[in-house]
């Protein structure tokens, strides 16, 4: 789980370390943050990263359990690299076809965006063989029972097959705890990045901390549901922002969105 360095508090951090504990940062943790200059804390702490498409850059493929945001969080990415000029290939890897399959199929339709269906990893393996000039590749895979006795098996097939980085989707909201032993499995699984999905719907965040803190970098988080400005960078600047806030992320408004 996360590390522990011992950070000195007075009386001046007192109300940055209240804020911390109200958006569930574990106590153990949030006590090590120099709560008079977060953001340089949030760096010392946490990492932070961004995606590379590159030309002939590995796949990503999202990893995560049932109902992390997934598929919305690859519409999103394809999208974005679309809008850029990228032309992305998109794989869903599913034993079955499931509504989530056809809703990333439906909108890749829309958006004339290269898509296949895996129905498992050999099938992924030759399909990667349509990628094109380095195009970049982004994998939706399938839900995992992340407590599951073979759900380290599997993310290492993924990762092997299809010589991909792994992504962990992880909803913002959830207890703190919980999140950190789903990170740590990921993590053990070389799991490299993460991203916050959920971020606009929950008042809460502090659990995407406690998660990061296990050695996964922060890449993105999902505010809004709109597929093309429903991401944004989540960098210490942000992140600092939504843990010095306390109450409906809506309330925000345009000073950080």
């Amino acid at each position: 789980m996360y590390e522990v360095c011992v950070v000195r508090n007075d009386g001046k951090d007192l109300e940055i370390l209240e804020r911390l504990l109200w958006h569930g940062v574990p106590k153990i943790l949030a006590s090590n943050f120099n709560q008079k200059y977060l953001q340089s804390s949030l760096c010392n702490i946490i990492s932070f990263g961004k995606f590379s498409f590159l030309p002939g850059k590995s796949p990503i493929a999202l990893v995560g359990g049932a109902g992390s945001g997934k598929t919305l969080t690859v519409v999103k990415l394809a999208a974005r690299l679309k809008a850029g000029g990228a032309q992305p290939l998109v794989i869903s890897v599913e034993r079955a076809i499931s509504i989530g399959a056809r809703v990333l199929q439906a909108h890749m339709t829309q958006l004339n965006i290269q898509y296949f269906h895996a129905i498992d990893v050999s099938s992924l393996k030759l399909i990667l063989r349509e990628r094109k000039d380095g195009q970049p590749v982004l994998i939706d895979t399938e839900a995992l029972d992340v407590y599951g006795a073979d759900a380290h098996a599997i993310l290492v097939e993924i990762r092997a097959i299809a010589r991909a980085q792994l992504c962990l989707t992880l909803p913002a909201g959830m207890d703190a705890e919980e999140s950190a032993d789903i990170a740590e499995i990921f993590q053990k699984a070389r799991t490299k990045m993460m991203i916050a999905t959920k971020f606009d719907q929950s008042r809460r965040v502090g659990n995407i901390v406690a998660a990061a803190a296990c050695g996964l970098a922060l890449t993105e988080a999902g505010v809004g549901s709109n597929i093309v400005e429903g991401l944004r960078r989540l960098t210490p600047e942000y992140l600092s922002s939504r843990l010095l806030h306390q109450g409906d992320p809506a309330m925000l408004g345009r000073e950080i969105y």
